[in-house]
């Protein structure tokens, strides 16, 4: 610390140096016993003209720029008896100096500071300048003016500030009496604006759909390798006028905002051109696409492609067979849009079974018309969201057809008729055969048709059998004498036709009954 009194006030400063690189810098401060800071505002020192005192009002030294640009080793700063805070003499030295060349200096040989001068006449007065080190990598210096000049491009980006130590030697005849001293030179590079900004954020990001307006959804971010304004950045958007404006850009902050509704389903990706400009003049700018994803939200249901499904199916289906398929499509992607299918109501029975994943419908155990003949079932589409699930349903309306299965049956076969021989009013009903068919009245699978089966012609003129009824009767009068008994065979057939249904065996089926017939010679009817 330097201090020095004057009458009866004593002034200091906590700097035994001050670094003088640019006019108008704080470099240093001065304090007084008495109370109270003052601050010591400086210019580029050197020349003729070092400085002057304290403004009595403000308490700050005032240091003129250097007209000569000469070199000062110190500064000397004093006050009169009539300054507020008294009289004092602070003297601080100069360690170095600094001098600032813009970064761009792209012509060699460019003078960037003169050396000073010593005094003295003569040999022992003539000064030769060097540079010690590695500083004459990128600079040189004028041996007999002391001028620095730059031996290459520099970049202050790469490097802000060089210290150069110059050695100043006399010239003396006895080269062994030469003196020299050596002083440091600091170069500071002032950005020139030759550097763009850079993007640093992704030029990839995702927003889910129906993200509210105004949401930000990405910040964009930019770095400029220059200093000061240069350095500063900002951001536009380019306008999307046939996608109706989704996004917003801060152009300060570079937060991406939500301007609109978005529907993936309708733009699953934008594509946003950002520009970054710097703030230097003329101003650098940077672009990148940035692309925007939609990401999916379960936003829709499973639709059918139709609300109602019809089938007709033979009773006689095998297990296993594939009816029909029910089918809906799902717009949302990912596992918002995977259908899984459900039969909800109409199969209490579990006759069928529904493909969960392929929507087929498959018969699992066997029909029968006679139980039932439609089926009514519910089937619901339901996608596999995670968050939660939508669904949709459709009717499914399978109706069970008739096959002829079922043979007519004479429950009272073999049947016993008694006949009166003799009898001249014929034709006389001899007796009625009846048959039943469980078929299905549906396209007359049960409906049963009669015939006379005739074994050798012996029944031929003597009786006859309504087809529809069932009633035999006897054509002509019967002898008992000549024959006592007949034994008639009646065939029973449904009326089952191929065409009726779609079956695999559609042939009408018979049955057989026996009706034995008797003559009765007390001339009396009995009929069993």
């Amino acid at each position: 610390m330097y201090t020095s009194a004057l009458n009866h006030s004593t002034f200091s400063t906590s700097a035994s140096a001050w670094d003088v690189s640019a006019v108008g810098v704080l470099v240093g401060e001065a304090s007084s016993l008495r109370g109270g800071n003052i601050k010591v505002a400086t210019a580029f020192l050197g020349g003729k003209k070092r400085g002057s005192g304290p403004n009595i009002y403000t308490g700050v030294f005032g240091v003129s720029p250097s007209q000569t640009r000469r070199a000062c080793s110190s500064l000397t700063f004093s006050s009169s008896p009539s300054w507020p805070f008294g009289g004092a003499v602070v003297t601080v030295a100069i360690a170095f100096r600094a001098f600032c060349v813009l970064e761009d200096v792209s012509q060699l040989g460019s003078g960037v500071e003169d050396g000073g001068e010593t005094g003295l006449k003569g040999r022992n007065g003539d000064v030769r300048y060097s540079l010690v080190g590695d500083s004459n990598l990128l600079f040189t210096v004028d041996p007999v003016t002391g001028t620095i000049q730059t031996a290459a491009p520099l970049d202050r980006e790469a490097q802000a500030t060089y210290t150069l130590d110059v050695m100043a030697t006399d010239q003396a005849h006895n080269p062994e009496d030469r003196l020299s001293t050596t002083a440091e030179v600091t170069v500071v590079l002032l950005d020139v604006n030759d550097c763009p900004p850079e993007f640093t954020s992704p030029n990839v990001t995702f927003v889910k759909e129906e993200t509210q307006n105004g949401t930000v959804v990405f910040t964009v971010a930019a770095t400029d390798l220059d200093a000061g304004v240069n350095s500063d950045v900002t951001f536009t958007l380019a306008q999307l006028p046939s996608l109706g404006y989704p996004f917003v850009l801060d152009r300060d902050t570079g937060h991406l905002k939500v301007n609109s509704v978005l529907r993936r389903e309708i733009v699953a990706n934008y594509t946003l051109t950002v520009t970054a400009t710097d703030g230097g003049s003329p101003a650098l700018s940077s672009t990148q696409q940035l692309t925007v994803h939609i990401q999916d939200v379960n936003n829709n249901p499973p639709v059918f492609s139709k609300n109602v499904y019809r089938e007709t199916v033979p009773e006689d289906t095998s297990v296993g067979t594939s009816l029909l398929r029910v089918v809906a499509t799902d717009v949302d992607e990912g596992l918002n849009g995977i259908v899984r299918y459900f039969i909800i109501s109409g199969d209490d029975s579990y006759d069928f079974s529904l493909d969960m994943a392929s929507g087929v419908l498959r018969l699992q155990k066997n029909l029968d018309h006679e139980r039932v003949q439609e089926y009514t079932l519910t089937v619901r589409a339901e996608d596999s969201g995670v968050e939660k699930t939508l669904s949709s349903e459709a009717t499914v309306f399978i109706t069970v057809g008739d096959v002829n299965d079922f043979q007519p049956v004479f429950d009272d076969s073999p049947y016993i008729a008694y006949v009166q021989e003799g009898m001249t009013d014929v034709p006389v009903e001899v007796t009625t055969v009846t048959a039943r068919d469980e078929d299905s009245d549906k396209d007359d699978n049960n409906k049963v048709a009669y015939q006379l089966r005739d074994v050798g012609n012996q029944v031929q003129g003597i009786f006859q059998i309504n087809e529809l009824s069932g009633q035999i009767m006897a054509l002509s009068a019967l002898d008992r004498e000549a024959r006592p008994m007949y034994t008639l065979t009646v065939i029973a057939t449904d009326t089952g036709t191929e065409e009726a249904v779609e079956v695999k065996d559609g042939k009408s089926l018979p049955a057989v009954g026996i009706p034995g017939v008797f003559m009765d010679e007390t001339n009396s009817l009995i009929a069993l």
